[in-house]
């Protein structure tokens, strides 16, 4: 097999004159012979025997599966991914692949192997074989598609895992540094673990918290290549330190005490550390061996506390804050005793409080109030009553094995504040003052609180009895909210105080009245919310009721009906007023001329305008109703029920209304001009 040159298409000695020619001559001859040549197509199947991902370069085979007649010819195509490429030619003239070739194998497969040293896609191209007619040639073979295999080629990665100085502890951060070219990475170690060993910078952490060189590897994959990586790293074990001690004291004035402590350390001598209470002067240590040390330290503080803050070793590693345990500590054996505040209760008894921090206590009377005992005096917090009211000083003492400390208290038994209303209401005239009477209790000055409802008031009271002088127009409702004595003693009374303020209102009885032919009226006095009463000069004269400021009245007279009505104030003066109620006839009219000419063209009657409900109706002489109107206004015409016209003639008429009584007469209805005659 070889690759074909261009120039050899049929005969190798033919001589062209020139590249044109052969060009012209060689497609004449595929143009006769094409359709004898394309009688039947031949195919081929390709497939990778092996692997087909190499790192850094490899051999990939191949094997072609032909359909067709043999001989077999072939092309592939090589594109590689860097974008270079080309297609290789496999025609052989003279020894065309039959298939008793060494390279078929049982199965009829054609083997091949190709180079790489990049990646690429390597595609079967185009199959000759021996039914074709036309000499083989690179431009009439069968061209063949869907048939490549991918080929991979890796590069090395050359990642860097770095130098690790010694760690103090057993564990120590490592930081490796991964080829970019893959992501693909883990960590190896034999004697520990690690946090995560998929990433770069994962910590390390020895077994069983052991010291010691440990050999890591970091390993990156890129594809089938892979890297490898080692370095030691060294853990040295961080000191351990325990502290211990105790000691009981009882503190006074210028008294001075130590206390034996021992510390216990472990790890690479020598060691210094510092044992600290806290405070300003702590203790440091140089040079010291492995194991128990005791040593003495001041004793002078309230529950004062000593531990070790810090351990180096010999490699220069410092103890972690776990690894350093334990603590001396000075116990004060003196109690703290506190009587609490002093007490201030507006009452016989009161309760007292006491409180220590070790120890027993007990109280005791310093000074009394009259007749003043507690109910124990064994415990913190007792009552105490006093029978009558004054000041108690007491001492709450403590014992703590024969440490001892008092503290003392003053109880203030104050009478409490208390208020009484002398009246318990008033009622006075407007314009009368008003003043509101008090008796109080406890201790003076005081300062009283109250209320109407709508606003607040405050007054200062130096002496008992007193009286508050109130600003009252009108009627209100007080409301003793509060009084404060002077030692702050405070009572709610809750005491209401009315105040009931009487007007000072004139009686009026109404306005004076004129009514036509009335036998009833309603009367009208003011005010209404003061009682009262009526006198009338007529004994005939009927009332609804005489207390009633707007009863009505009935029987009228005929002139003038005079009503008194007097008021009935509780402290106020009475008044009295007097109103005129006049009954007149009413005036009415015999004939009427309904002609339109603006006299006389309506039947009226003089003195129903204060008429209530009145109604008019008319008859005829046969005593036949012919009109009827309700609240009749002095506008009839002459027209019947109908609305028609009446004949003219003499009708009888009846008037009526609430309070008068009825008025009945005739009167002439004439259609031509006529002179009303009453």
């Amino acid at each position: 097999m070889f690759i074909f040159a261009e120039t050899d298409l049929f005969n190798p000695s033919f001589n062209y004159r020139n590249r044109m020619e052969k060009l012209i001559f060689r497609f004449f001859v595929i143009f006769l012979l094409a359709p004898f040549s394309l009688l039947a197509q031949p195919t081929g199947v390709l497939e990778a025997v092996g692997a087909t991902s190499f790192c850094e370069e490899g051999k990939a085979e191949f094997k072609i599966k032909f359909t067709g007649t043999a001989p077999f010819g072939y092309a592939y195509k090589t594109e590689y991914s860097d974008g270079t490429g080309g297609i290789t030619y496999l025609i052989n003239f003279e020894h065309q692949i039959f298939l008793n070739d060494p390279n078929f194998d049982a199965q009829g497969w054609y083997h091949f192997k190709v180079d790489f040293n990049k990646s690429a896609k390597l595609s079967l191209f185009k199959v000759w074989d021996g039914s074709m007619i036309l000499p083989w040639d690179k431009y009439l073979g069968a061209v063949v598609t869907d048939q490549s295999v991918d080929i991979s080629v890796y590069k090395t990665p050359a990642p860097v895992i770095g130098s690790y100085a010694p760690a103090c502890g057993t564990s120590i951060a490592l930081n490796a540094k991964p080829d970019p070219m893959s992501s693909t990475y883990h960590w190896e170690a034999a004697g520990g673990t690690f946090s995560n060993d998929q990433i770069a910078n994962p910590v390390f952490t020895s077994n069983a918290q052991a010291e010691g060189v440990f050999p890591l590897k970091f390993i990156q994959q890129n594809g089938v290549c892979l890297s490898e990586v080692t370095t030691n790293v060294t853990l040295q074990a961080t000191p351990k330190a325990t502290l211990s001690g105790s000691k009981d004291v009882c503190l006074v004035s210028n008294a001075t005490y130590e206390m034996d402590v021992q510390a216990n350390l472990t790890g690479h001598a020598p060691f210094s550390y510092e044992v600290t209470d806290g405070g300003s002067q702590p203790i440091t240590r140089s040079n010291q061996s492995a194991g128990n040390a005791t040593f003495k330290v001041p004793a002078t503080a309230h529950l004062q506390t000593y531990r070790i803050a810090w351990v180096t070793d010999a490699n220069g590693c410092q103890a972690v804050a776990a690894d350093i345990t334990g603590q001396a500590v000075v116990t004060d054996l003196s109690p703290t005793a506190n009587a609490g505040a002093d007490v201030a209760v507006c009452a016989k008894t009161a309760m007292v409080s006491g409180s220590h921090d070790k120890g027993v206590g007990s109280w005791s009377f310093i000074s009394n109030a009259p007749g003043a005992v507690l109910d124990d005096a064994t415990v913190p917090t007792a009552a105490l009553t006093a029978q009558q009211y004054g000041v108690s000083e007491l001492q709450w003492e403590v014992n703590n094995q024969g440490c001892v400390h008092a503290d003392r208290v003053t109880v203030f038994f104050n009478e409490p504040a208390g208020l009484a209303l002398i009246k318990d209401q008033l009622t006075v005239c407007e314009g009368q003052s008003v003043e509101m009477d008090l008796s109080l209790t406890g201790k003076a000055p005081w300062r009283v609180d109250y209320t109407d409802g709508s606003q607040t008031f405050s007054s200062d009271i130096n002496l008992s009895p007193a009286s508050i002088a109130l600003d009252n127009k009108e009627s209100a409702n007080y409301t003793i909210q509060k009084v404060t004595s002077a030692d702050g003693c405070v009572g709610y009374p809750d005491a209401l105080f009315p105040v009931t303020v009487e007007p000072l209102a004139p009686a009026n009885a109404g306005a004076d009245q004129v009514l036509g032919r009335a036998y009833a009226v309603e009367l009208s006095a003011s005010p209404l919310d003061l009682a009262g009463y009526w006198e009338v000069d007529n004994p005939n004269v009927q009332l609804s009721d005489v207390n009633d400021p707007l009863a009505t009245a009935t029987r009228l007279v005929v002139g003038k009906n005079v009503f008194r009505w007097v008021t009935l104030a509780t402290v106020c003066p009475s008044t009295s007023d007097e109103v005129v109620i006049e009954v007149s006839e009413y005036t009415t009219y015999r004939g009427f001329s309904p002609n339109g000419d603006g006299i006389n063209d309506f039947f009226e009657i003089d003195g129903i305008n204060d008429a209530l409900n009145g109604e008019l109706t008319v008859y005829d002489q046969n005593g036949k109703q012919v009109y009827n109107k309700r609240s009749y206004d002095n506008r009839w015409s002459g027209e019947g029920l109908d609305g028609h016209p009446l004949p003219e003639g003499i009708y009888y008429y009846e008037y009526r209304s609430d309070h008068h009584e009825a008025l009945r007469d005739y009167v002439v209805l004439r259609r031509h001009s006529a002179t009303s005659h009453p």
